[in-house]
């Protein structure tokens, strides 16, 4: 492939370019149509979305709260800005951002089919791949997940930077040569891929192997290595380590959870798991648990072990053919930031299909520059028939297992059946299929999953929580009691058993013994922002009213829509005769949760007793808006009336 960057394939003309974009359109679209209806699922999407005060429109603050927080794990900022924008849009309607992750799915996909012709010089190549990337099974969870809006968001990014970059490459090339070329456009062209880059790193940290994507450019295109092709390298590469401090900074937790064989070895077994998928994409989840001895001598490991050996002989003897040495590389590369994330909350998952997004365009390459190498051996026009007749079933085939597969994602209990049925023993996604069920009312649905749990693994704390909290909201609050101290005695690294039983005693009444569980979540976790609203309300109780507005404080340092702290701290101001800093936090209140009747009584009820009869009159309508006949606001409407105010 000697200078291919210089002899780059154009663009099809404008009408086959259009007809080409809408036909990538059509077909996700056909595909993936019916799962924008899907609702959002209790798997991450609650608490990145739903529950997410920071997405609720566009503001200054909230932009830089976007830009200054991680979510919780991830730095994102840019997916929270798109996260900003569909809810400006469509509110907390599912479908919108089941829609803007399909656009950007199918951009990506017409990306995809534009660097692959870049690379391969072969447009047919391009377009095959492209469709392929568009409708393959591996790539439903991209796409009809909404939390995982960080993988296609930052895909975008990614292949711009590597587009341009492959034109500025070939622009150089040219400019070598006397050709007519721009200069001015070719420093665009590397600033512009030097800032996609960048962008794709404030969507997702996971894009960060991009510097060695490009080097892996420059030996497909038989670019010698020098100082020179290091250097123009090095602002990619000082983007990639800073954002991988701030990755490492973030995930530092998940990754102590397991040790350096272990990840190896896990590592190799969700390699080879990924290329099987690839080829047959059978039996996928939305979780790949391994609860099994993660050692050297189980065929689980062994096999893969020896799959990797024979790829990296493979590609010693065959390293002379740089597309099979390039499409490799590139998929091992861009996989490997995913071989730190194998453990979380003590469990582990050898897989996820996300995570494949942008490591199998490596795959891609390779698979299609073999075929067409075949297909320049065998001329025939029989062999060109039947291999197309063949990408046709297999496009049919792929399209109908992905729009099954998107269908799993319809709601929150079709996507964890699902999953029971290849993975009965996932006991995170029983745990989140019965608090589902709990907060639903389906009790005995919520105790099945909660006591499958238990008899998959008896030390898994969470469970028993579950259990005490349907107890507790039976009032059999013994029981809850006893099933909140079997968490603890379970697992005394957990939270969630320890402030449960806080929260139950002081519903009892019994403070003393409530503070001191929550004192003790406070020190096991002094960045939960929720356990300084629940110490509040006991120095509330106490009347100890400098402690409660410093508890709440801090909790809304941690986090600044904390909607409860808010309302809370206005009651401390209200108690402590501080009217203008208790209406202040009453607002906050409500741009954080929308409007509710008992905040809005209260900020009516401070500005009365002000004499802000224009401000009165406002809230009293926006609570007649809720609820036409509240018995406050008319009452003091009438009042107001009856003294010639609000007429």
């Amino acid at each position: 492939m000697h200078d291919a960057s210089s002899y780059l394939p154009a663009l099809p003309k404008r009408s086959i370019l259009t007809s080409i974009i809408a036909g990538f359109f059509a077909l996700t679209f056909i595909v993936y149509g019916a799962s924008l209806g899907n609702a959002f699922v209790a798997w991450d999407d609650d608490y990145l979305i739903v529950s997410n005060a920071l997405i609720r429109g566009f503001s200054w603050q909230h932009i830089k709260d976007a830009f200054t927080s991680f979510d919780p794990e991830l730095y994102d900022p840019l997916t929270m800005l798109s996260y900003m924008l569909d809810y400006s849009i469509s509110g907390k309607s599912a479908w919108m951002f089941h829609f803007t992750n399909l656009v950007l799915h199918t951009l990506n996909a017409l990306g995809v089919a534009w660097l692959i012709a870049l690379l391969s010089r072969k447009k047919y190549i391009g377009i095959v791949a492209g469709l392929l990337f568009a409708i393959h099974p591996l790539n439903v969870e991209a796409v009809a997940w909404a939390a995982a809006r960080k993988d296609v968001l930052s895909t975008f990014f990614f292949l711009g930077s590597v587009i341009a970059y492959v034109y500025w490459q070939s622009r150089k090339q040219r400019a070598t040569r006397n050709e007519p070329t721009s200069n001015k456009g070719s420093y665009f062209l590397y600033y512009a891929s030097l800032l996609l880059f960048f962008l794709g790193l404030l969507s997702k940290v996971m894009v960060l192997t991009l510097p060695v994507v490009l080097l892996l450019i420059d030996y497909l295109h038989e670019r010698k290595w020098s100082l020179k092709v290091i250097t123009e390298k090095i602002p990619y590469f000082l983007l990639s380590i800073i954002f991988g401090i701030v990755a490492l900074f973030a995930k530092r937790g998940a990754v102590a959870e397991s040790t350096p064989l272990q990840k190896i070895l896990m590592a190799c077994k969700s390699t080879v798991y990924y290329i099987e998928k690839l080829i047959w994409p059978s039996d996928l989840s939305v979780l790949y648990p391994y609860s099994k001895p993660i050692t050297l001598t189980s065929p689980d490991f062994l096999i893969p072990i020896f799959v990797i050996f024979v790829i990296i002989v493979f590609l010693v003897i065959l390293r002379r053919y740089r597309a099979i040495t390039f499409g490799i590389l590139f998929y091992l590369l861009t996989l490997s930031p995913t071989f730190l994330n194998f453990a979380k909350g003590g469990k582990f998952y050898f897989a996820s299909d996300r995570y494949t997004y942008i490591p199998q365009i490596g795959l891609l390459f390779l698979l299609l520059v073999l075929v067409d190498l075949w297909l320049q051996k065998n001329p025939k026009s029989i062999v060109k028939q039947s291999s197309i007749l063949g990408f046709i079933g297999i496009l049919g085939l792929f399209g109908f297992l992905t729009y099954k597969q998107s269908l799993t994602w319809k709601n929150t209990e079709t996507l964890f059946l699902h999953t029971f049925q290849y993975y009965p023993d996932a006991v995170q996604a029983r745990i989140n299929l019965g608090f589902v069920y709990r907060e639903s009312n389906l009790i005995n649905k919520a105790l099945d999953q909660f006591n499958e749990v238990l008899r998959i693994d008896p030390h898994f704390a969470l469970a028993y929580t579950n259990i005490g909290v349907i107890y507790e909201k039976q009032g059999r609050n013994d029981e809850a009691m006893a099933e909140y101290k079997k968490g603890i005695a379970a697992d005394k690294s957990r939270t969630d058993s320890y402030l449960s039983l806080g929260m139950l005693y002081e519903k009892l009444g019994r403070n003393d013994e409530a503070f001191e569980m929550y004192q003790t979540v406070q020190k096991m976790n002094p960045n939960f922002a929720g356990i300084y609203n629940n110490l509040g309300s006991i120095y509330v109780q106490k009347e100890d009213w400098k402690n409660a507005e410093d508890s709440y404080k801090k909790g809304i340092a941690i986090n600044p829509y904390y909607s409860d702290a808010h309302f809370n701290l206005a009651y401390v101001y209200t108690k402590t005769n501080r009217p203008s800093l208790a209406v202040d936090e009453y607002v906050t209140t409500l741009k954080l949760e929308g409007d509710k009747i008992a905040t809005l009584q209260l900020l009516a009820t401070i500005y009365a007793e002000e004499n802000k009869a224009a401000e009165t009159i406002g809230i009293l309508k926006r609570m007649l808006v809720l609820e036409p006949t509240n018995e406050f606001a008319t009452k003091l409407l009438d009042a107001l009336r009856e003294h010639g105010i609000g007429e």
